[in-house]
């Protein structure tokens, strides 16, 4: 009676050692395996969305993943100067009777915000949070405000980005 509880102990860890080796064996076990692999993938690529999406919120340099695009790089956060007027003063310098007649304060803040405010992206079953690219800015621009952006050309657009991107 003294050596039941061990022998008990013993039989019970000999019977789960046997079901595992009889369960690798089985055809269970491959669906389980590639179940588990893709559980543990998509946990992956969770953290890293989201720990791409806080360093977004917090304006922090994040590193470009490859399953983002393929190709290590950082993206450096859009951060607007400290008071956009400065950058809406030299715009207005530059095509005065354009900006100054077509556009007002509203128009003016949703510029800067699709320059300096990350989008929400759709990408799989994540949403990951990025900037839009010039050239997604650009036609939006060009959309939204056919004059003047419409009849800008590339010097144009080299300007307007030295000035918004605080290069100029």
């Amino acid at each position: 009676m003294r050596y039941l509880g061990t022998i008990i102990f013993i039989a019970v860890i000999a019977l789960l050692v046997f079901g595992a080796i009889a369960f690798k064996d089985s055809p269970f076990y491959q669906t389980y395996r590639n179940k588990a692999e893709n559980l543990i993938q998509y946990i992956k690529r969770w953290s890293q969305v989201k720990k791409h999406n806080i360093k977004m919120d917090y304006d922090i340099p994040v590193p470009k993943e490859e399953w983002m695009t393929g190709k290590k790089e950082v993206i450096h956060p859009r951060k607007p100067p400290m008071s956009l007027l400065v950058a809406k003063t030299k715009l207005e310098n530059f095509f005065p009777d354009q900006f100054v007649k077509t556009l007002n304060q509203d128009d003016w803040d949703y510029i800067f915000n699709l320059i300096y405010e990350p989008i929400s992206d759709k990408q799989g079953d994540f949403t990951v949070k990025r900037y839009l690219t010039k050239a997604e800015i650009e036609q939006e621009l060009v959309y939204q405000y056919k004059f003047p952006f419409s009849y800008f050309r590339d010097q144009h657009w080299d300007y307007f980005w030295k000035i918004v991107l605080k290069n100029g």
